[in-house]
């Protein structure tokens, strides 16, 4: 299966959104994972993210967008497989410092000016009624 460049994280989520398959840049955090529904293993993201991949399997073409997920802003890919399973690539663009506000205040206006040079503008609207 050729999935992403070996040195992005993807895994392999079958058509009940089974964790079925996790790449070496990922293991350490998904392999204990394998054979769990990854809305049972992290808690609040279904909301998040089930609507894309829920697109991608509908169209048959990639999505691709940027999400917050506890602390960590990402790109991510979910790319339709065959058989309702989907790879799903990401890469991490910032992790927010939440420990003081001057903290979270630094970190998100530098993820604010990371999501502005390398995503669309559109995908900025979320976290740009924050500031």
């Amino acid at each position: 299966m050729a999935v992403a460049a070996s040195h992005t994280p993807f895994l392999v989520l079958d058509e009940r959104d089974v964790i079925v398959e996790v790449g070496p840049p990922a293991r350490a955090q998904f392999e204990p994972l394998l054979g769990r529904c990854v809305w049972e293993s992290f808690p609040g993201s279904r909301e998040l993210f089930r609507p894309h991949y829920q697109r991608a399997r509908r169209t048959g073409r990639p999505a691709e967008f940027v999400q917050f997920f506890a602390g960590h802003i990402a790109r991510v890919r979910a790319v339709p497989a065959g058989g309702g399973r989907l790879e799903l690539s990401w890469e991490t663009l910032a992790v927010l410092d939440v420990l003081t506000l001057e903290g979270l205040r630094s970190s998100l206006d530098a993820a604010l000016a990371i999501l502005e040079r390398r995503c669309r503008r559109n995908s900025l609207r979320v976290l740009e009624g924050s500031r």
